[in-house]
């Protein structure tokens, strides 16, 4: 194959400095992005720099890293993290981070529904959170508010705090006794409270600045509303109410939900297209032909990195299919379909090869 070199060769330590613009794939510069959004730290390892050279594949009529032979083992390290991302306790594929994003719909739909029926002066206080849900996808455009509609200005002053923030106001202004499953849904889309606290007290006031540099108003509100959650987080403490019991408890999701095993499907066929019975299947592949590595050979020739000469390349461009069976607890309760008492906590998913 013949390549041209383009441009100069460049060091890069990913490690000290990511920039996804440099790295022309996603699989190096998201793995400490991503893991220290889940709070693992075990990914917090230093690398040395390694050398990538943009290089003109012709036939792909495109610029692409071309990597040295001699950081093959780094490469191959990066790429085996990448897969215990996806595929790890808390990986993007974990049942944890399929629970949250299945409940979080459910959530959001329940919230929704006792917005729906509650007297407008209790609804209205609230009109900026249903706007917002109905900004997030556009399966709501058929309800009663056309997404369409939504103030696009208005829903992009949300971000995650101020979100927990109303999502937690909405929980107490609802009734424990007709509204537990609701309370039970917002509980299991916010963190457990210890987890709260933790991150909105380590905020960092000067990102803001980075976002609004002229704007010190903005950076005042913003430490003024954190302060209040962080307030209202605190006196979660010692509360005895029902939202605060669930948040309290550091097993809540896990309490709430329950893993279907094949072995259990019979049990349970004549209730799966009921609406607390979930199916989700994903696929993964540890390696992507489509979205190849090259790497330079002492040589000189170019090569995909699982063609190297006398290696054994130890990933598998198959895609696993990963599925999911599991119940959600609170709308068990409320609609009366399971009656399980078990808080039996089945892991166990299937994995084939699509």
């Amino acid at each position: 194959m013949k390549n041209t070199i383009a441009t100069h060769i460049c060091q890069k330590n990913v490690f000290s400095s990511l920039n996804a613009s440099s790295l022309d794939f996603d699989r190096f510069d998201y793995i400490l992005r991503g893991a220290f959004y889940q709070g693992n730290t075990s990914y917090n390892t230093d690398f040395p720099s390694f050398t990538f050279e943009e290089v003109d594949i012709g036939s792909k009529k495109s610029i692409v890293p071309v990597y040295n032979i001699k950081d093959y083992n780094i490469i191959i390290e990066l790429l085996s993290k990448r897969r215990d991302l996806y595929t790890g306790n808390l990986g993007y594929l974990s049942p944890e981070v399929i629970l949250a994003d299945s409940v979080f719909g459910e959530a959001l739909n329940a919230i929704l529904e006792c917005l729906s029926k509650y007297p407008h002066a209790i609804s209205n206080s609230f009109e900026n959170l249903k706007e917002f849900i109905f900004s997030l996808s556009p399966k709501y455009s058929s309800q009663k508010i056309n997404a369409s509609l939504v103030n696009i200005e208005e829903v992009l002053k949300w971000d995650n705090i101020s979100f927990i923030n109303c999502l937690l106001d909405f929980a107490e202004s609802l009734d424990e006794e007709k509204d537990s499953h609701t309370i039970e849904l917002i509980a299991l889309i916010v963190p457990p409270l210890e987890s709260l606290i933790y991150m909105v007290s380590s905020m960092k006031y000067n990102d803001y600045q980075q976002i609004k540099k002229t704007d010190p108003e903005y950076i005042k509100e913003r430490k003024l509303q954190d302060q209040e959650l962080i307030k209202k987080l605190k006196s979660y403490i010692k509360s005895e109410t029902y939202l605060a019991k669930c948040l309290k408890n550091k097993n809540f999701l896990f309490d709430n939900i329950r893993f279907i095993r094949d072995s259990d499907s019979n049990t349970y066929n004549a209730d799966f297209n009921s609406s607390n019975i979930f199916f989700k299947k994903r696929t993964f592949q540890e390696y992507n032909k489509n979205e190849p590595i090259y790497v330079k050979l002492e040589n000189g020739e170019i090569c995909t990195i699982d063609k190297v000469p006398g290696k054994t390349f130890p990933f598998s461009s198959e895609k696993k299919e990963i599925n999911y069976v599991y119940e959600i607890k609170p709308l068990s309760r409320c609609f009366r379909v399971i009656n399980s008492t078990s808080n039996c906590k089945c892991f166990d998913f299937k994995i084939t090869f699509a």
